[in-house]
């Protein structure tokens, strides 16, 4: 696989943002280069999360880093059936995510890389369990919840490409077209 990218994060409109990526097969080194590339892309727009089609491939893989503002002793995670502090595990690089559990709706304000100065309250499942692979391919089991789940969903949307807009209420669509007309 080839994962070459420009090191731009895309802008809503970009084709790439509503293309639904392939699974990972090939972990090898490039993978983890890959990831250390979109880490950087991601520290560098001061976000807590990135997926692959931000970064321009369709492929089923992010990053989630919520320790600047994971609720310590308030949120919780069990990774692999052991409990650790979300902010022991980050950055998280996830292949292939599944969401297999998810529990407890609660509404809480988005913002997303690909559409900036635009934020809105979303509802999403509070608590989530999630099969995925680890860069080495390795299978890992996670439950968590709080800004870790919410973290993870949003970017697994992008996965599906999907932003976090489709999920607006009609009193968001509605700002969301006065913030697109007012960028124009």
């Amino acid at each position: 696989m080839d994962y070459k990218i420009s090191g731009e994060i895309h802008l809503i409109g970009a084709p790439i943002l509503r293309t639904v990526g392939i699974p990972i097969v090939d972990f090898s080194p490039e993978l983890g280069i890959f990831f250390g590339q979109m880490d950087r892309i991601m520290r560098a727009d001061q976000g807590i999360g990135i997926a692959a089609q931000q970064v321009g491939l369709a492929v089923r893989c992010c990053i989630v880093d919520v320790s600047e503002c994971a609720a310590e002793g308030k949120d919780f995670c069990i990774l692999n059936g052991n409990p650790v502090a979300p902010q022991a595990i980050m950055p998280l690089y996830i292949c292939n995510p599944k969401i297999v559990a998810a529990e407890h709706l609660c509404t809480l304000r988005e913002g997303c890389l690909s559409i900036p100065h635009f934020r809105y309250e979303i509802e999403r499942p509070e608590t989530i369990t999630v099969f995925f692979s680890d860069p080495k391919g390795n299978a890992q089991k996670i439950t968590c919840n709080g800004v870790l789940a919410r973290c993870m969903q949003h970017e697994f949307d992008h996965l599906d490409g999907k932003l976090f807009i489709d999920w607006l209420s009609p009193s968001g669509e509605k700002k969301f077209k006065r913030f697109l007309k007012n960028r124009e």
